[in-house]
C-alpha cells in the first residue's frame, strides 16, 4: 500500500527556532525575574549555571509535566526555558502546586510568544511546494493554528491549502487513558519515554479516518524525537527526524534504530528522499 500522508511538525522543522525564539525567551526571563524578585543579572547568572548543569548531565533534566519528563531539555530554546524555570521556582518556593505551576509556565509562554520572529529555513518554501503536490500533507503543531497559518502566508509560495492542526499538545500526558502502555524504554535515554499523549493520538487518528488510511501510509516528520516521532513510531508509522545543531545524539540514535525511519537535516535532500522512497 503506497504511503500517501505526511504529518509535518512546524516549529524547528520548517523554521530556525533558535533565531525565532530569542526575543521571546528574553521576555520570558524578564517576566520571571520580576515575578520572583530577581534582578536581570541575578536571573541570568542562575540561568547560565543551570544550563551548564543540563549540558553536563542531560539525563537528569527535561521538560517536566506533572512530575514526568516529556522531552529532553536541550531540544529547543522553549524546552530549555521550560526546564530551567521550574528549577528556579522550586529554589524560591514559588508556584508550587501542579495546577498553579502549569498555569504560570503557560502564562510565560503565552505572554512572550508574540515577540518571536518569523525565520523559515532556507528551503522551506521549495520543500512544501514539492511534497504537497505528491502527498496528503498536514501540519500538526503545538503552536496556535492561526499564528502558524499567518507565518506560512509570509512564504513566497501559496500554501494556504495545507491543513493545519494547531494546539496538538504533543507534550500532554493522559495518565488515566489506558489504550497504550504508560511508557517504554529506549537505549540511551536512561529514563522512561511516555506514550499516553492522547491529544496527539487523537489528531493522528482523525487524519487516518479522514483519509481512510492505515498507519503504514503515514510519514511523521519532526525535529524532536520524543514529541514528534515517539508516538507515530509506536503506532508503526514511518518517521523522519530533521535534527538541529543541538539535537541530542541519543535522539538521533533512537530514530535510526527504528527500521521505518530516516534522519535528514536538509529539507531539499529530504524532499528528494520522500519522492524517491514513497512516490515510485
Amino acid at each position: 500500500m503506497r504511503t500517501k500522508i505526511i504529518v509535518l511538525d512546524f516549529d524547528g522543522t520548517l523554521t530556525d527556532i533558535d533565531k525565532e525564539a530569542a526575543p521571546a525567551i528574553n521576555g520570558w526571563k524578564e517576566d520571571l525575574a520580576r515575578d520572583i524578585g530577581y534582578s536581570a543579572d541575578e536571573l541570568e547568572s542562575e540561568w547560565q549555571k543551570i544550563t551548564k548543569n543540563i549540558i553536563e548531565t542531560p539525563f537528569e533534566y527535561g521538560w517536566m509535566r506533572n512530575g514526568k519528563i516529556v522531552a529532553p531539555s536541550t531540544s529547543d530554546p522553549y524546552m530549555i526555558a521550560n526546564t530551567i524555570t521550574p528549577i528556579i521556582l522550586d529554589k524560591e518556593n514559588k508556584y508550587v502546586g501542579d495546577e498553579e505551576r502549569n498555569s504560570y509556565m503557560y502564562s510565560l509562554f503565552a505572554k512572550n510568544n508574540s515577540k518571536s520572529l518569523v525565520s523559515f529555513k532556507e528551503d522551506a518554501d521549495e520543500f512544501l511546494e514539492r511534497i504537497k503536490n505528491k502527498f496528503s500533507l498536514y501540519i500538526v503543531t503545538n503552536s496556535d493554528k492561526n499564528k502558524v497559518v499567518e507565518k506560512i502566508s509570509k512564504l513566497p509560495g501559496k500554501h494556504g491549502d495545507i491543513p493545519v492542526f494547531g494546539g496538538a499538545k504533543k507534550y500532554e500526558l493522559s495518565d488515566d487513558w489506558n489504550f497504550l502502555p504508560e511508557s517504554i524504554e529506549k537505549e540511551g535515554f536512561e529514563r522512561p519515554l511516555y506514550l499516553r499523549r492522547k491529544k496527539y493520538y487523537d489528531v493522528l487518528e482523525n487524519i487516518l479516518k479522514e483519509n481512510k488510511a492505515e498507519a503504514n501510509q503515514v510519514i511523521a516528520i519532526g525535529d524532536i524525537y520524543e514529541l514528534d516521532l515517539l508516538l507515530p513510531e509506536y503506532l508503526c508509522m514511518n518517521t523522519v527526524l530533521v535534527p538541529r545543531e543541538n539535537t541530542p545524539t541519543f535522539e538521533i540514535n533512537a530514530t535510526k534504530e527504528y527500521p521505518k525511519s530516516y534522519v535528514e537535516p536538509n529539507l531539499i535532500n529530504l524532499a528528494g528522499y520522500l519522492e524517491n522512497k514513497f512516490c515510485n
